[in-house]
């Protein structure tokens, strides 16, 4: 099959995967028929996914059988049998039976906050401190007796608790996921289980399995005290990181010391849950993936902003660098102008995707289409799944197809995507026209010349209970840098710190990190940045490179206070986050690769975002755009682009392929055309 005829016909790889619900007494006869369902509805296959009304027993021999047995059927149909790692969500205890053992289940740092005559010691306790309390705000704090407390001040404790059982784990909790033995016992009771039954369609007609929104634990402060996260390795590990005791500072985890919104300690802490997370969880189960032959896909929680990444995972891109496909959770009706829709997570998805930049991975998942409801139209399927394809998505694995609607089940986060619904034989309009942007929109490498640096770690520092101003601050920063590159054109990837400082270069006048590069960096508002960070930025000014600071610039290096950040930025070009002073700072780099989308008055056309990749082999550039407002169409547009020769325009609808409407200029093409709304071309 010629790169034409695929287009025309795409394969079941570049094809849709649902969460299949498996909520019900399962029965192989009936999961062979759903499997065709699915054929007609032109998808490439699902994830066998355990989910409320599972009646068959969770990794039993019965359960076994039926996977293989849903195998054998997408290995008749040329379809794919994607695995999932959990009963139900989230991933980690294998439905309770792992973490029946106390040593693997999920811990605290518990905190009680009491008046020193009330306060009764567990005997437990690995430390207490006296001090005086407002809120969230602390001061004068110390170690000490109760008996030592002043007028007004309180006792705070400290101990390590276990969760509490919960019917959602089968009357068992989560597990520790900081604990690196914990996570090879959920590997050996999930993983090797599968390994042992299904071993013989790995890397084939079973892709890989899926991970669902693991997670670190939660953080809370009430006036009574409080909960952080904690693993028993914690403290020896901390130590041996940053060469301090962070038993001698646990208040500062809770509470703004005094008047100081940013805290080393705070910083160091989220980057030490977040490496354990990352190595003990993440890269234990990549490396068993990578032994079998399988890609490990599915996604972290609460991705899409700085402060829930910091509460729950400390760094979403951190741990995709342990996944062979990233995937993202895109929920509810994003980018819908219509009462029920939301604004798009475009952080969520350009974390994932800068990963998949730097790291040379093909797939890029994303969950899609949870809690739309039954009125979720065709085109509403196509506006929310556009501007995720421009984001670089092409593992579409739509949430949720029902296995049955008895019961409970039939109010697990409609609408139903398979027979349940009237338009399930329709659903290849869909379909078909995803498919066909993806056989397209992964041929090539994307190609993004700016770099922007991920100031997660400042969020870490100014995360404390109960915090608003300052991380609501730096957020609102955050995502106003990012849609101004995203509206005027600039397309990016994020680098994070960390990875940077282990897969960063400087070659010639670009910046390497991993296997991506780029021509200048831009520096969001930050509070602190690493010395790392700052040293290799300084050798990216000296070899040529361009290096644009946004307002406020750092007043921290590796969270303590200094004035290298600001030094550095005054080399560098230094603007106001204002819109014209950024687009005119990237406008003046000339290396800088970018497609430009204007209107008939000039000016760019601010609801629109696009994909351009380059195939060095062919020598050609591919192209997706799309209108990312539904109430009105855009009007004439001109796109310039690089490239030379003859333009094609791809129809992902009919198939089809025909001469757009472009012109050759000294510097590319200029492509006439508009799009209507949630249009794409």
């Amino acid at each position: 099959m010629n790169f034409k005829e695929l287009f025309k016909s795409p394969t079941s790889l570049y094809r849709g995967k649902p969460f299949w619900a498996w909520n019900g007494p399962l029965e192989e006869g009936e999961l062979r028929r759903q499997m065709q369902v699915f054929k007609a509805m032109g998808l490439g296959g699902g994830f066998m996914h355990s989910r409320v009304g599972l009646a068959t027993p969770y990794l039993s021999e019965e359960w076994f059988k039926l996977i293989n047995a849903c195998t054998d059927e997408a290995k008749k149909n040329d379809m794919e049998a994607w695995l999932y790692d959990e009963d139900r969500w989230p991933s980690g205890a294998a439905g309770g039976i792992v973490t029946k053992d106390p040593k693997y289940r999920e811990r605290h740092l518990r905190l009680t906050i009491a008046d020193p005559k009330e306060f009764k010691p567990n005997g437990d306790e690995f430390g207490i401190f006296i001090g005086s309390i407002n809120g969230n705000v602390a001061t004068d704090v110390r170690k000490g007796k109760p008996s030592d407390a002043k007028e007004g001040e309180k006792v705070l404790a400290f101990r390590c608790v276990l969760s509490d059982p919960s019917p959602w784990y089968n009357d068992q909790t989560y597990l520790d996921t900081l604990s690196k033995e914990a996570v090879a016992k959920f590997i050996e009771v999930t993983h090797d289980a599968y390994a042992k039954n299904t071993s013989q369609y790995f890397g084939k007609e079973v892709p890989g399995m899926f991970t669902d929104e693991p997670n670190y634990g939660g953080f809370g402060l009430g006036p009574n005290g409080g909960n952080s996260q904690w693993t028993n390795a914690l403290p020896v590990i901390f130590k041996e990181r940053y060469g301090y005791d962070i038993l001698a500072n646990l208040p500062e985890i809770f509470f703004k010391m005094g008047d100081a919104d940013f805290s080393k300690v705070r910083r160091d802490y989220r980057d030490c849950l977040t490496y354990m997370f990352t190595y003990h969880f993440g890269k234990q189960i990549y490396d068993w993936c990578d032994k079998y032959n399988l890609l490990f896909t599915g996604h972290v929680l609460a991705e899409e902003n700085l402060h829930s990444q910091t509460s729950v995972v400390g760094s979403a891109m951190r741990f995709y660098e342990f996944m062979q496909a990233p995937g993202i959770d895109i929920l509810c009706g994003q980018v819908l102008t219509r009462p029920g829709g939301r604004i798009p997570e475009y952080s969520t998805a350009k974390q994932c995707s800068s990963m998949l930049d730097q790291f040379g991975r093909k797939w890029m998942l994303s969950e899609l289409y949870g809690c739309t409801g039954w009125q979720f139209t065709f085109a509403e399927h196509k506006a929310v799944g556009d501007w995720q394809a421009a984001m670089g998505v092409n593992l579409r694995c739509q949430h949720l197809s029902w296995y049955t609607m008895l019961g409970e089940a039939k109010r697990d986060y409609p609408a139903c995507i398979s027979f349940q619904s009237p338009w399930w034989r329709d659903y290849p309009i869909v379909e078909d026209y995803f498919s066909r942007v993806n056989v397209v929109m992964t041929q090539g490498k994307s190609v993004r010349s700016v770099a922007v640096i991920h100031p997660i770690e400042s969020a870490w520092g100014v995360f404390y209970g109960g915090v608003r101003e300052p991380m609501g601050q730096l957020n609102n920063q955050f995502m106003t840098v990012q849609n101004i590159l995203l509206e005027e054109h600039f397309d990016f990837d994020y680098v994070d710190e960390d990875i940077l400082a282990r897969h960063g270069a400087v070659e010639g006048s670009e910046l390497r990190v991993a296997k991506a590069k780029y021509h200048a960096v831009v520096v969001p508002p930050t509070l602190t940045i690493r010395e790392s960070t700052r040293k290799m930025l300084a050798d990216f000014l000296k070899a040529g490179g361009s290096v644009i600071f946004v307002e406020p610039v750092a007043e921290f290096v590796d969270a303590v206070a200094s004035e290298d950040a600001k030094k550095l930025a005054g080399k560098a070009v230094q603007v106001l986050m204002e819109r014209s002073a950024i687009v005119d700072a990237l406008s003046k780099v000339k290396d800088i690769v970018r497609v430009s989308i204007k209107t008939e008055d000039g000016k760019e056309f601010n609801p629109s975002v696009y994909m351009l990749r380059y195939d060095e082999a062919k020598k050609s550039y591919y192209l997706f755009v799309c209108h990312t407002k539904q109430d009105k169409p855009s009007g004439k547009l001109t796109i310039k682009m690089p490239g030379s020769g003859q333009v094609q325009e791809w129809d992902a609808q009919t198939g089809e392929v025909f001469l757009a409407d472009s012109e050759a200029v000294d510097d590319g093409v200029l492509i006439h055309t508009d799009l209507p709304g949630c249009g794409s071309r």
